[in-house]
C-alpha cells in the first residue's frame, strides 16, 4: 500500500472528484473531542473524514484531518492511500501523484465556469458562467450612447494587439460591469 501525505487546506480533491463525476463514498465522518483550556470546556474541533473512490482504475482511500492552529487558524492534512504497481517506489507512487497533480491542475483551469468570491473564499461557478453567456451588447441596460462608446473602446482594444506588442506593452484591459442578470425574462 502506498501513501502520500498533503498538508494543504486548499487541496481541491473533493471538488475535482465531483467535477469528474467520480462515485465517492463517505465511509466515516465524526468530530474528535478535546479539552480546550482557553475556554475551560470540552470542544469539538478536530474534524476527521474518510473517503473511498476509484479513479482511473485504482482504488483510493483518503483520510482528512482538520484541527485549529493558533498561527494559521486551521490546519488540514490529507493522507491518500492506494495500491500502486511497478518495480520501485517511484513507479508505485505514480498513480497517486497523477491523481493529486490532476486535482491541482483542474483547480487552476476553468472549463465553462468562472471564479466567484463568496463567503470569504473563491470557488468556481458554472451557473454564473452560463448566465453571462446569455448577455450581449443588445441586452445591456445602459444609456445607448454609453454602450456605443464602450463597444467602440472594446473593439479598438481587441484590434490593437500588434500595436501593444510592437511597443512592448502588455496587452491587457480590464472592464468591470456590475449589474443583475435576470434569466427567464419579465
Amino acid at each position: 500500500m502506498q501513501h502520500i501525505v498533503l498538508l494543504d487546506a486548499f487541496f481541491p480533491l473533493p471538488l475535482f472528484l465531483k467535477s469528474e463525476k467520480v462515485d465517492v463514498k463517505l465511509t466515516n465522518k465524526h468530530r474528535v473531542h478535546h479539552f480546550d483550556y482557553a475556554q475551560d470546556k470540552l470542544a469539538r474541533t478536530l474534524k476527521t473524514g474518510v473517503t473511498d473512490f476509484n479513479y482511473s482504475g485504482t482504488d483510493f482511500i483518503v483520510y482528512k484531518f482538520t484541527w485549529p492552529d493558533a498561527a494559521t487558524g486551521v490546519q488540514t492534512m490529507y493522507i491518500v492511500l492506494f495500491q500502486g504497481s511497478g518495480k520501485d517506489d517511484a513507479e508505485k507512487a505514480k498513480v497517486g501523484e497523477d491523481l493529486i497533480t490532476a486535482a491541482y491542475k483542474w483547480n487552476l483551469g476553468l472549463k465553462e465556469e468562472m471564479w466567484m468570491f463568496t463567503d470569504g473564499h473563491w470557488s468556481k461557478d458554472k451557473k454564473l458562467w452560463n448566465s453571462i453567456q446569455l448577455s450581449g451588447w443588445d441586452n445591456l441596460v445602459l444609456d445607448p450612447a454609453f454602450v456605443a462608446g464602450l463597444r467602440r473602446d472594446t473593439d479598438t482594444f481587441f484590434s490593437s494587439r500588434e500595436i501593444y506588442k510592437s511597443l512592448g506593452i502588455p496587452w491587457k484591459r480590464g472592464l468591470l460591469l456590475l449589474g443583475i442578470t435576470q434569466i427567464g425574462g419579465r
